[in-house]
């Protein structure tokens, strides 16, 4: 890897720990470098030629099975793979669990007052976030929301499996060079 990859590789980790953390506008910056990254590497697989290219494609085969198997495991499902506390299907939306708990922050708001409440217990009060809890009509408020820091998540994962594929692929057209065999 070469400085200026290094420079930045360390630039869109930054970014995608904004985005985890902040999401809104940090979320939006990280979706458009993806977005880069993957048209950056469509067109490599169409007009390149040799390594950069195997590498290229591997990268956006990758990214498609993995974004097409988001997308079908989560309109199936009904959106849980956007929820980290419901049921998911994908390790990688139960690997993003954790981490979620560690950053969230959960707020409880009186829904009349619009004042925080503190220290408020939704187990403890009888009621769910969003329920009535002692007469109380109480919604909650967390940050990052939890639909962003998945999304980013599961953007996060393509673009780590995309490069792995984009790898696999460039060390596999390497050895069809150098054997001249066509078996992996």
């Amino acid at each position: 890897m070469t400085l200026r990859g290094l420079f930045v590789l360390v630039a869109i980790l930054a970014v995608a720990c904004a985005a985890l953390k902040f999401g809104g506008f940090w979320a939006s910056v990280l979706f458009g470098i993806a977005l880069l990254i993957v048209a950056r590497m469509a067109i490599v697989a169409v007009v390149g030629r040799g390594s950069g290219q195997a590498f290229a494609i591997g990268f956006i085969l990758v990214a498609i099975i993995y974004a097409a198997t988001f997308l079908v495991t989560n309109v199936t499902t009904g959106g849980s793979e956007l929820n980290p506390f419901g049921i998911c299907y994908l390790p990688t939306t139960k690997s993003l669990g954790p981490p979620y708990t560690l950053i969230a922050q959960r707020t409880y708001i009186d829904f009349e007052t619009k004042k925080e409440i503190a220290n408020y217990d939704p187990s403890k009060a009888g009621a769910t976030a969003g329920g009535m809890a002692g007469g109380l009509l109480v919604t909650m408020n967390e940050f990052p929301e939890h639909r962003t820091f998945m999304l980013v998540g599961h953007v996060l994962w393509t673009l780590l499996f995309a490069y792995v594929g984009g790898y696999f692929a460039r060390r596999t057209y390497a050895q069809y060079q150098t054997s001249g065999s066509r078996s992996v």
